[in-house]
């Protein structure tokens, strides 16, 4: 999403959003609030039933690699400028936010930038890698190499693929692109360190070649819980790289628009200083 925009036509021009405008929804978090824009016009809308939630009583939680809270989830539809009321969307901005319970931040006070840093390179390799082996496992199928599911090690059926696709000859070959790996940061320089209404977040973007990928965003709360929101744009949004529709000149500057309108609220009880940066205005890059 961050390459350089393309120039589009007026005719087809594409409605962004006014988040500044829309109304908030709170969800309290043990007595840290985090308010974030409610789009009225927001399609497969899922919110908490009540907003409220304990972050300390595990029942509270789901748990896959880490334990985890949907908190809200939407789909932001785009449409061209004097298009129908009727007419499908041309592109549809997903919005995911969750929060994590980082049982395996032992040490770590996650309130520290780099910390949480060390923290999150550490997690993005880990769910990137068992995403990566997804994607080697199904191209192991396809070339009937094995079912999915029958190497239970992930160096070995990569060394497989890479052997059955390349031969010996790996000289001047980019792997990561022809076999359509994740690209994502690897270390802290690649973080993106955002100060958001007084909030640190890390922000990175993830993605696989010739997609238009994910933006990701954490900002910790507490020494071990991180509020986690990802952005990415539907698989049926139609022309992301037409030169007519400015998609990548939109799609990131709303979401940083969207970024922008995000709040954590801190309860006397909660807030620390850690957050307090006395001189330095808030900045979205």
């Amino acid at each position: 999403m961050s390459i350089s925009a393309a120039p589009h036509s007026t005719q087809n021009a594409v409605i962004r959003h006014d988040f500044a405008a829309m109304p908030r929804y709170l969800i309290n978090l043990s007595g840290i609030v985090l308010s974030v824009p409610y789009p009225a016009q927001a399609r497969h809308i899922s919110l908490g039933l009540c907003g409220v939630y304990d972050i300390y009583q595990e029942l509270s939680y789901e748990v896959w690699d880490l334990p985890y809270i949907d908190l809200l989830k939407f789909v932001l539809p785009y449409h061209l400028s004097g298009a129908s009321k009727k007419a499908s969307p041309v592109a549809e901005l997903r919005v995911f936010a969750k929060l994590v319970w980082a049982q395996d931040s032992d040490g770590l006070d996650l309130r520290d930038i780099e910390q949480l840093a060390e923290w999150l390179l550490t997690s993005v390799q880990k769910e990137y890698r068992a995403k990566d082996k997804q994607i080697i496992a199904e191209r192991l199928e396809e070339l009937n190499l094995g079912a999915r599911g029958s190497h239970k090690s992930p160096e070995k059926a990569f060394g497989k693929l890479v052997k059955a696709v390349y031969g010996r000859e790996l000289a001047g070959q980019d792997i990561v692109e022809d076999l359509r790996l994740w690209r994502r940061p690897r270390r802290p320089e690649e973080l993106l360190t955002c100060l958001i209404n007084g909030v640190p977040w890390l922000v990175y973007e993830a993605y696989k070649p010739h997609d238009h990928g994910h933006v990701v965003a954490h900002a910790a709360i507490t020494p071990r819980h991180v509020v986690s929101l990802t952005f990415y744009l539907d698989d049926k949004t139609l022309d992301y790289f037409s030169p007519n529709l400015n998609f990548e000149g939109i799609i990131p500057r709303d979401i940083r628009n969207l970024m922008r309108e995000m709040r954590i609220i801190y309860s006397p009880y909660a807030r620390t200083d850690a957050y307090i940066e006395n001189g330095r205005e808030d900045e979205v890059v």
